[in-house]
């Protein structure tokens, strides 16, 4: 893959992740201020995390087939 598409590819993925931290911060600090006896911003915080890292899986998976072998003569 060249560079250029890998970035290209990183771009995405790193905003998903400046989202996630950032929705997920302000989640925390919304059920520490409203309910600080219940945690609930966990829950989020995992569902969205399984999304994220089936991106990252996406994104940095290898998607280059293994080389094939040549037929061997006989």
């Amino acid at each position: 893959m060249s560079r250029i598409r890998q970035v290209l590819q990183d771009i995405p993925f790193l905003i998903h992740l400046a989202v996630y931290a950032g929705v997920n911060l302000l989640l925390f600090v919304i059920d520490m201020v409203t309910s600080p006896g219940t945690i609930w911003f966990v829950w989020p915080l995992v569902g969205w995390g399984i999304g994220l890292f089936g991106h990252g899986q996406l994104v940095y998976q290898s998607t280059q087939p293994p080389p094939a072998t040549p037929p061997s003569r006989r």
